[in-house]
């Protein structure tokens, strides 16, 4: 999955004098990142550095910025289902698969961990007459042709109830930014709401990532 804006690394940096600068990797394993921007004080500040490219294989890689700079490491994982709900960061890796229905709807999914009632994330598309990339909004009564359902489970509950959280219609949005034969690609946020999307209690989903074979 290619990086975008998002995928950041900050970095320490001692300014001897004020000025634009421009701070870059080279390019390991497919992707780089680079920083720009102008210092205005001098001495120990914080830099952002955005990253670019797309990986070309699974494992940690190590980058080093600058003529002088430390080095930093960053984790590619292969298969994946991220996001942040509620601010915290969370990974549905766990027994993570995708699959085809017909043409005109898939399902993806996976869990946080290898435990029994273990949390889970469950995104279900469908757009007729196939599935392509694009953005597929929450499935509503006015929306039942291009949408997106989404439901995830937080903890353990013997009947359906308030620990499963589903979007509620125009709150919740998926882009597929990749669409092939095996796999499917993209980006996800918005509100979830317990009750399976009857209640008032609400998660908010940010950051949401996923590269899921099928």
């Amino acid at each position: 999955m290619a990086l975008d804006s998002s995928n950041i690394v900050t970095i320490d940096v001692v300014v001897s004098s004020t000025g634009t600068y421009t701070v870059s990797t080279p390019t390991v394993n497919g992707i780089s990142f680079t920083g720009t921007g102008a210092f205005t004080t001098t001495g120990s500040q914080t830099i952002s550095l955005i990253g670019t490219g797309t990986p070309v294989a699974q494992g940690t890689f190590t980058y080093s910025p600058g003529n002088n700079g430390c080095t930093f490491s960053v984790t590619v994982l292969g298969d994946f289902l991220s996001c942040s709900i509620d601010g915290i960061a969370t990974t549905f890796n766990f027994n993570l698969a995708g699959i085809i229905v017909d043409p005109t709807s898939m399902g993806l999914g996976g869990e946080a961990t290898s435990a029994v009632n273990a949390p889970f994330f469950l995104i279900g598309l469908a757009k007729n007459p196939a599935i392509t990339t694009g953005t597929y909004d929450q499935l509503s009564l006015t929306n039942q042709s291009t949408f997106c359902f989404v439901h995830t489970k937080t903890g353990f509950l013997l009947k359906h109830g308030k620990l499963h959280w589903q979007g509620q219609a125009g709150g919740f949005t998926v882009i597929v930014t990749s669409y092939t034969t095996n796999r499917i690609e993209g980006t996800f946020s918005g509100t979830l709401y317990s009750d399976e999307g009857l209640g008032t209690s609400s998660k908010v989903v940010t950051n949401g990532k996923f590269s899921v074979p099928y």
